[in-house]
């Protein structure tokens, strides 16, 4: 039996941790609360027992929110002149040191001459409402004061809220809008298949993205970025459309003034590469007319030099100006190119020298395809010019590769083979001296590979790597 009392006492004490409302009674005596009976429940509400509110009648006054003190005290002076007040909320400091919030509903007591003989009444612990409706509150403030416009529809699409910022973007005010349809900022820029996929996305529980190009009540067309979510019960089903958007027009306008600009400066390089492309073409018309009236051939052979040089120059104008990209240059195509007018040009009669490439795909900038297409010019002009003069066939190689960073380019021939005694780092010849320096210009290494002919290899990194 006293196991069985034990445990009944254990699961009341259990219950009344947990009670949120207790009954309390305050005696009065001459107009003043001379004591006071609290409910067991009173534990789970304030940390304290029935007995110390009994040992102590100002042990109540002393929890209250020192911020409610003065509310709390005048409520309790109107109850001891014996009217009938509304409930009460207010603030306590719980045992433990933290904070709640109750409510107190008090009910009078009277003598038959009119007399308060005491007033009793029910605390309850509102906190978790309270924390609910800050919560709410907050939310309600951040949707009044952001910048971004909400709407809120149910899940018909029927609006039932605008924020004022949706007032200040659209020009209607929310008593207008209320109970109409979003479709009244259709500005008709939109088809019947985008406002079909907009619904599919959302009624299948997914949140959709885009940008709209709304109209507002004046008239006036604005484009908004727009996110669309779906809220669901405790079941699942959707209930209400929460829309966010944000203006965007002036985005777009600068997107496509910058769009306008680069393509004026589009326009305006393609004219200058196509302007020099022209007047290198001019040089070597004139470089072409001088040697007419030149019978040296050592001074001929300057001149056909001079010629190559600047066609190398010329044909990467010429290929920037009919390249999608002005900044860069696909270099298959431009080396092939090259490579073929040199063969062409140098390879005599009787003469059976063929040509073979291997270029991966690497996309040169102008700083590189110069001393790249320079370097090609000169020693596919020495090999055709030096490799092949006691023998009448050949083969010239050209190979790009791409490394990731960087690129290797190898130029390699067939022919009798470099003199032996040449160092790179100390030569008196013209095109090599070029080949070093314009190597160095693209911080890039120069190798000589004597093994099988003569093959040239020049390593150096890619300002954008392929």
């Amino acid at each position: 039996m006293k196991i069985l009392i034990s445990k009944d006492k254990t699961r009341y004490e259990d219950l009344l941790e947990v009670t949120t409302d207790y009954v309390y009674t305050a005696w009065v005596e001459e107009g003043r609360v001379v004591s006071t009976e609290h409910h067991p429940g009173c534990i789970g509400v304030t940390g304290y027992t029935p007995e110390e509110f009994t040992n102590d009648p100002n042990l109540w006054s002393r929890m209250i929110h020192v911020d409610d003190q003065e509310m709390v005290i005048q409520h309790a002076n109107q109850l001891l002149s014996g009217e009938r007040l509304a409930p009460i909320e207010h603030r306590i400091i719980h045992k433990n040191g933290s904070m709640r919030w109750v409510m107190n509903t008090p009910v009078v007591c009277k003598d038959e001459l009119g007399r308060v003989l005491f007033y009793e009444g029910i605390i309850a612990d509102i906190t978790k409402r309270k924390q609910a409706e800050q919560v709410v509150v907050t939310l309600s403030d951040a949707v009044k004061h952001t910048a971004d416009n909400i709407l809120i529809t149910d899940q018909d699409g029927v609006i039932i809220y605008a924020n004022p910022s949706f007032e200040r973007e659209t020009g209607y005010s929310k008593e207008e809008v209320q109970g109409k349809l979003p479709s009244i900022l259709k500005s008709g820029q939109h088809s019947r298949a985008f406002y079909e996929k907009l619904w599919d996305t959302i009624l299948s529980g997914q949140v959709f993205h885009g940008t709209l190009i709304n109209k507002k009540k004046n008239g006036e067309l604005y484009h908004v970025e727009k996110s669309i979510s779906p809220i669901k019960d405790s079941q699942g089903k959707i209930t209400y459309f929460v829309s966010t958007g944000r203006n965007i027009t002036e985005k777009i306008r600068s997107e496509e003034k910058i769009k306008a600009s680069l393509k004026e400066k589009e326009v305006l390089l393609k004219e200058i590469h196509h302007r020099v492309k022209n007047n290198l073409a001019i040089i070597s018309g004139f470089l072409g007319l001088q040697a007419d009236r030149i019978k040296e051939n050592s001074i001929l052979d300057l001149f056909k030099q001079a010629q190559d040089r600047i066609y190398s120059m010329s044909l990467i104008h010429e290929k920037l100006y009919q390249s999608k990209s002005l900044a860069k240059l696909e270099a298959n195509d431009f080396i092939r190119t090259l490579a073929e007018h040199l063969v062409s040009s140098y390879v005599l009669e009787g003469q059976n020298i063929k040509l073979r490439t291997e270029v991966e795909s690497v996309w040169f900038s102008i700083d590189e395809a110069i001393p790249c297409g320079l370097i090609i010019n000169e020693l596919i002009t020495n090999a055709l010019k030096h490799a092949f003069s006691s023998k009448p066939t050949g083969e010239i190689c050209v190979c790009l590769e791409n490394l990731g960073s960087q690129c290797r380019l190898s130029i390699a021939d067939n022919g009798k083979g470099i003199e032996e005694d040449l160092d790179l780092e100390d030569t008196e010849t013209l095109g090599l001296m070029l080949v070093n320096g314009l190597t160095g210009q693209l911080k890039g290494t120069l190798e000589l590979d004597r093994s099988s002919g003569t093959r040239f290899r020049i390593t150096f990194p890619l300002s954008t790597p392929s």
